[in-house]
């Protein structure tokens, strides 16, 4: 095969995005070691990164924020599969200094990372308080380092900082809140495909959507020990408590109840604006 024809072949693989955080290991793993079967062109990225790549049609199916497929019309739900809590997810964690009602156009951090959890914040704050935040975009926030009133910190970093900042600032976890409150799990992240994609390509668009799910029965029964050891590897954080939030905290199913904890939360979304 010449040059041109292997770039041809290459670039008719399609393009696949995969979250860079240790909560999507338990589908991104087995497909790296090879468990599952699954030819693409693999793009790691925060969540942000991702969404702006599959808006932009340079990604035909990727894992993505909620918030991203809400608002993208041009984009498919993967059946099946998401990243949601059925309660405390542990990773996606507000702290703040005070009461809720102080903050009011008071400083806020949010990480540039997932629109998702940072609407579900604005959400919080109406429900709870009736205020609005000054939300001010940063990489990683970092509250004992400023001035500000409080910060929103998701992923590794919130399983990281969650025992020392606890024990400073007051604490919401953003999955228990909206479990506690509405009785259904709340949706983070899903796999959208390209509608273009899906009807163009329906062969290969059902063979990444059944080896996305397959992975994830994998990532946690026969692979979850290799799961828990590569996140606590990569979080430096006890295996223990890793293993829980895998399997206690995260729940990676999208059913009927997922659906309709969708539609409520675009429709809360929808009333701040």
């Amino acid at each position: 095969m010449n040059r041109d024809s292997k770039n041809k072949a290459r670039s008719s693989l399609p393009r696949i995005g995969q979250i860079d955080f240790s909560n999507c290991l338990p589908i991104n793993l087995p497909i790296k070691k090879g468990a599952v079967v699954l030819e693409g062109e693999f793009v790691s990225r925060v969540p942000s990164g991702l969404n702006a790549l599959i808006e932009a049609g340079d990604l035909d199916v990727s894992a993505v924020s909620l918030y991203c497929y809400l608002n993208c019309p041009s984009l498919s739900l993967v059946p099946g599969i998401s990243v949601s809590s059925l309660g405390p997810v542990g990773s996606v964690l507000f702290f703040y200094k005070g009461d809720l009602k102080d903050l009011d156009k008071a400083p806020v951090l949010v990480p540039n990372a997932s629109a998702t959890s940072i609407n579900l914040l604005r959400v919080i704050l109406d429900q709870e308080a009736s205020v609005k935040a000054d939300f001010k975009t940063v990489v990683t926030p970092d509250l004992p380092g400023s001035s500000a009133s409080g910060a929103l910190i998701i992923g590794d970093e919130a399983l990281k900082v969650d025992k020392s900042w606890s024990a400073s600032f007051n604490r919401i976890d953003l999955g228990k809140w909206w479990f506690d409150r509405f009785k259904l799990p709340m949706v983070f992240g899903v796999w959208a495909a390209r509608s273009e994609f899906v009807e163009q390509e329906p062969t290969r668009y059902k063979e990444i959507e059944e080896a996305l799910n397959r992975s994830r029965d994998l990532g946690l029964s026969s692979h979850l020990e290799e799961v828990v050891e590569a996140a606590a590897d990569h979080m430096l954080l006890d295996r223990e408590r890793v293993k829980r939030y895998f399997i206690e905290e995260l729940d990676y199913n999208l059913g009927d109840e997922h659906r309709k904890s969708i539609e409520l939360f675009q429709k809360l979304c929808g009333s701040l604006n």
